[in-house]
Formats: structure tokens, C-alpha cells, sequence
């Protein structure tokens, strides 16, 4: 069995409204995954094995196995190449149950249309200054030329 779980401390995730905004502090970028998207990954966020979100999946929408395996495959495949969630062989430890619990009205009534995971750059500069260390005498917000970035 396959689980997943946040690439922590390097991605942080929070639920607005029913649209997850995942952010990827390494890189400086940040995505928004809604629907279905938000749906499998509160699946997986709870401790739920990848078969175990398929079978959810169907028994929710009323779709075959074939077809939800197929969207949470390509799905986990878009996650884990942008360095978002790890694979791992046990289920998840502690969960942030009371953000999960926040998100689960606006999750229930999701469409099936194929998971999108928005991949969004436009901040990425800002969110790659850390004010505590990558500063130099010039102090922040200019970033320190020595660690390699602009």
C-alpha cells in the first residue's frame, strides 16, 4: 500500500473555501488544486492509502475503478513531481484534523472533472527571501548575494 505525506517543512498547505494553496518554500512557488484535487489530497491528509482514496472516490461519484485510479495516479504523479507530497509505506502521522475538518463541507459535493494543480510563480521572489537569514550588511529585503539568489 502506498501513503503520502506533506513534504514538511519545506511545503505548507492551508484550505480556503474549498480550494487548497499549497507552497513550496524551496522554490518559491505556490499552487492552488481545487475539486476533486482538494478532495484526494484531504483523502490522503487523513491517513487514507492511494487504493483507499480510489475506492472513496467511486463509491462518491458513482465512477468505475479504472477511472478513479486513473485520475489519482495522474494526480499523485503532478504532487510528487513539483516535490509536494512523499511517498511512504505507513500511513501519515498526526494530522492537522481541525483544518481538515474545515475543509470537508465544501469538499463533499466536488465535481469528477480531471485534478488541475495550478503551479503559480508570481510571488516567487518574495517567497524566496527569508528575512532572517538571507540577508547581508545591506540588510532585508535585499537578498544575500552570496547564497546564490538575485
Amino acid at each position: 500500500m502506498k501513503f503520502y505525506r506533506l513534504n514538511s517543512p519545506n511545503v505548507l498547505r492551508e484550505y480556503f473555501d474549498g480550494e487548497l494553496v499549497v507552497v513550496n518554500l524551496e522554490t518559491g512557488t505556490y499552487y492552488s488544486i481545487e475539486k476533486l484535487g482538494a478532495e484526494i489530497w484531504r483523502l490522503l491528509e487523513m491517513g487514507n492509502s492511494s487504493a483507499a482514496v480510489v475506492t472513496t472516490l467511486c463509491e462518491r461519484h458513482k465512477r468505475s475503478a479504472q477511472e478513479c485510479e486513473e485520475r489519482v495516479s495522474r494526480f499523485l504523479e503532478k504532487l510528487i513531481a513539483n516535490n509536494l507530497l512523499i511517498e511512504q509505506d505507513s500511513p501519515p502521522g498526526q494530522t492537522d484534523q481541525e483544518n481538515l475538518d474545515a475543509a470537508a463541507p465544501a469538499l463533499k459535493n466536488t465535481s469528477f472533472d480531471p485534478p488541475e494543480v495550478r503551479v503559480c510563480s508570481d510571488m516567487q521572489d518574495l517567497l524566496l527571501l527569508d528575512p532572517i537569514h538571507d540577508v547581508d550588511s545591506a540588510g532585508w529585503p535585499q537578498p544575500n548575494r552570496e547564497r546564490g539568489r538575485p
